[in-house]
């Protein structure tokens, strides 16, 4: 189910997507499988972005990060970089530079090779031991932020 999901999704079917999305989200609700909820939760928030809703989607990934918490899961520093990303266009910027900054130290402690924070990186390292000050304008880590 997950798999047709992402695959609807990937491919710009959104309406498809979000039927599948809906579907597992009230079985695993009606199975109370936490696993099944965490699984959808990014896909669900990456839905609401797309069609728009930027504060729902918002909304629904934080609630994402809270559910991992709570489930004691590792953090997942994609989900906080798209979070990062999705605040920074809506002008949250404390919070998507925490987010970002959060991703990024996830990235490099996973030696993950994908994202944008992935790339940034390798062209930044840690911003642990920089001054980091926020750039509204930018999209991304490494133009969001100036060392």
């Amino acid at each position: 189910m997950g798999v047709d999901a992402s695959n609807r999704y990937n491919r710009g079917y959104y309406v498809g997507a979000k039927r599948v999305v809906t579907a597992a989200v009230a079985m695993a609700r009606k199975h109370d499988s936490s696993r099944i909820l965490d699984s959808f939760s990014k896909l669900s928030a990456q839905l609401a972005e797309v069609e728009g809703n930027y504060d729902e989607a918002r909304d629904q990934y934080i609630a994402s990060i809270k559910f991992r918490r709570f489930l004691k899961r590792p953090p997942w520093p994609e989900l906080h970089e798209t979070l990062g990303s999705l605040e920074t266009r809506l002008g949250y910027y404390e919070s998507a530079r925490a987010n970002l900054l959060i991703a990024l130290e996830g990235y490099k402690l996973s030696k993950e090779t994908k994202g944008t924070a992935a790339v940034s990186t390798a062209r930044w390292g840690s911003f642990s031991s920089r001054k980091v000050t926020c750039h509204p304008q930018g999209a991304t880590l490494s133009r969001a932020w100036r060392c």
